[in-house]
C-alpha cells in the first residue's frame, strides 16, 4: 500500500490535463480529493475537502486568476498553489507568485517537470516530521534518485543497478533499521536516536552507502567524466533540497578528493519599484506597550525606552505647501483590494482616483507585512505598512489591510522625510487592529461609511504628521 504524502485539488477546464495531471500526480504518492473545472467549483470542493495543495490552470472560463487565488486563500491562507500556464504568459505569472501563489510548472505538463515540483513538495512534507538523522537518511535517497534520473538512457540501467546493489546489502544486513524503497531510492531510518553511538554508527554507515554507490559508478564511467556527472545530479538536487539540506548540518563525504558543490544561478531578478526600509536602525528596547488614548502616537516618548541617539527625528518643516492624507485601504480576499477610508477626503476628483489607487500597490508589488515602503509616482510619495488582524469569526481568519500617508505633490525632500513615519505606523496599525478586533462584522463591513475609531485614529495621525511637516 502507498504512503500518501499530501492531498491534492486540481482545477482546470480540460479534460485532458485533468487526467494527465492526475496520473502523475497519484503515481507520486499524492492524493487526488476532487477535480474542478472553474474557479467557482474549486472554491466549493477546496472548503469542502481541505487539500494540501491546489493545481490551478491560470486561464478558467468563470474568473481571473488573480480571483481564484485570493479566494482560495481566503479558505486556506496556509494553502500551496501550483500555477499552470504557458510558457508564453510567464511575466503575468510572475506576479501572480507575489499574491501567493507557491510555484509554477508550465503547460504542457511534462512528467519530469511535474514530479521535479511534486517531489519537492514532499521534502518540505517529511521536513516538518522526520528528524535530522532521518533527514540525513532520506535526503541519501533523493541524490540517488538524481543520480539515475540525470543518466542518458544508454546507461541508465548499470546506473541504476550500481546504486541498487549497495542499497539491497545494506537493508539485508539491518532489516530492522533501514526500510528502502528500491524503486524511488528513498531511505527511510528507525532507530533509537538517544542512543548517540547508534547515531554516529548510522551516520558511518550512510557515508560508506555513499562511496559504495560511487565506486560502482566508477567501474562504467572515467573519473573525469564520473565527477562531472555527479555534479550535475547534485545541481538537481541541490535545486530540489538545498534549503533543508543546508539546514541540517550535514554533507556529503568526501571521495578521492570529490566534494559536491553547488553553483548558484547568474541570473538576477529584476529590481522591485518599491524600497523596503531596514528597521536595523530602530531597535525597540522593550516590547511594545499601549495605552487607550489616541495620545499613543507620541509612543517614542511615552512608552517606549528610547535610546535618544537611534530615536527617530520628525522633519523640520517644508517651505512649499503640501497636501497630507491618510487612506487606510481593506483587502477582500477574492475582489482584491479597495480604499475604505480617506482623510481628510480629497476635494479633486482626479486626486480621490490617485489616492484610491494606492491599495493596489499590495498586488503590484507583493509587500510583505509590517515591513513599511516607500511609493512615489510623478504626482505624490506615500509610505505604506501591510497588516493583519486576526478575526476568527471570518473566512480564512485574518482580515488584511493597509495604512498609508501620502503627500501631494512629490518632491525629493518630503520622500526623504516620508522615510522617517514608519516607527510611528507601526503604533497606529497596533491600535487600529485592536479596534478591528472589538468591531462586530456589520461594522467592519460598513467601515467608511460612518464616523468609527480607525477613522478617529486616523485623523489624529494626519494632524499629527501635518504638524510635524509643515
Amino acid at each position: 500500500m502507498k504512503s500518501i504524502i499530501g492531498k491534492g485539488v486540481i482545477i482546470d477546464d480540460s479534460i485532458y490535463n485533468q487526467e494527465l495531471l492526475r496520473k502523475i500526480i497519484e503515481d507520486n504518492n499524492f492524493q487526488i480529493l476532487g477535480i474542478a473545472d472553474s474557479g467557482k467549483q474549486g472554491f466549493s470542493l477546496v472548503a469542502e475537502t481541505r487539500p494540501d495543495i491546489v493545481f490551478l490552470d491560470i486561464s478558467l472560463p468563470d474568473l481571473s486568476s488573480e480571483e481564484v487565488i485570493r479566494g482560495l486563500l481566503s479558505i486556506n491562507r496556509n494553502l500551496k498553489i501550483v500555477l499552470m500556464a504557458s510558457t508564453a504568459v510567464q511575466r503575468p505569472v510572475y506576479r501572480l507568485l507575489t499574491l501567493g501563489a507557491s510555484d509554477y510548472i508550465p503547460k504542457p505538463v511534462v512528467r519530469g517537470q511535474l514530479e521535479y515540483l511534486l517531489k519537492k513538495l514532499e521534502l518540505e512534507e517529511r521536513y516538518q516530521k522526520l528528524s535530522k538523522l532521518q533527514l540525513v537518511g532520506f535526503l541519501h535517497g533523493v541524490f540517488y534518485s538524481e543520480i539515475v534520473k540525470t543518466a542518458s538512457k544508454e546507461n541508465s540501467l548499470a546506473v541504476s543497478n550500481a546504486i541498487k546493489k549497495p542499497l539491497k546489502r545494506l537493508m539485508k544486513q539491518y532489516s530492522n533499521r533501514y526500510d528502502i524503497n528500491l524503486t524511488t531510492y528513498r531511505i527511510f531510518v528507525s532507530v533509537n536516536e538517544e542512543d548517540k553511538t547508534l547515531v554516529k554508527k548510522v551516520i558511518r554507515q550512510l557515508n560508506n552507502l555513499y562511496r559504495g554507490v560511487v565506486r560502482n559508478l566508477e567501474k562504467i564511467m572515467q573519473f573525469e567524466i564520473l565527477t562531472s556527472f555527479l555534479q550535475e545530479a547534485y545541481q538537481s538536487f541541490y535545486n530540489i533540497a538545498g534549503e533543508i539540506y543546508t539546514q541540517i548540518d550535514y554533507n556529503f563525504p568526501t571521495w578521492k578528493g570529490y566534494t559536491p558543490t553547488f553553483v548558484k544561478s547568474t541570473i538576477s531578478e529584476k529590481r522591485k519599484v518599491i524600497e523596503y526600509m531596514p528597521l536595523a536602525n530602530y531597535i525597540w528596547k522593550s516590547e511594545l506597550k499601549y495605552s487607550s488614548d489616541l495620545s499613543r502616537l507620541k509612543v517614542y516618548s511615552t512608552i517606549v525606552n528610547y535610546d535618544p541617539r537611534n530615536s527617530p527625528k520628525f522633519p523640520r518643516k517644508i517651505k512649499r505647501e503640501v497636501d497630507i492624507y491618510g487612506i487606510y485601504s481593506i483587502f477582500d480576499n477574492i475582489i482584491g483590494p479597495k480604499t475604505a477610508i480617506v482623510y481628510p477626503p480629497a476635494k479633486s476628483q482626479m486626486v480621490n482616483e490617485e489616492l484610491r489607487s494606492i491599495p493596489k500597490l499590495l498586488d503590484l508589488t507583493g509587500a510583505r507585512e509590517m515591513e513599511p515602503f516607500i511609493h512615489a509616482s510623478e504626482t505624490f510619495a506615500s509610505v505604506n505598512l501591510i497588516f493583519v488582524t486576526n478575526r476568527n469569526d471570518m473566512r480564512g481568519s485574518y482580515f488584511d489591510q493597509m495604512l498609508s500617508i501620502c503627500v501631494m505633490p512629490l518632491d525629493v525632500t518630503v520622500l526623504a522625510k516620508l522615510s522617517q513615519l514608519k516607527g510611528i505606523l507601526r503604533a497606529v496599525v497596533v491600535q487600529i487592529s485592536e479596534s478591528i478586533q472589538r468591531m462586530s462584522l456589520q461594522e467592519i463591513q460598513d467601515l467608511g461609511k460612518y464616523k468609527s475609531e480607525p477613522a478617529e485614529i486616523i485623523a489624529e495621525l494626519v494632524d499629527e504628521v501635518r504638524r510635524f511637516i509643515e
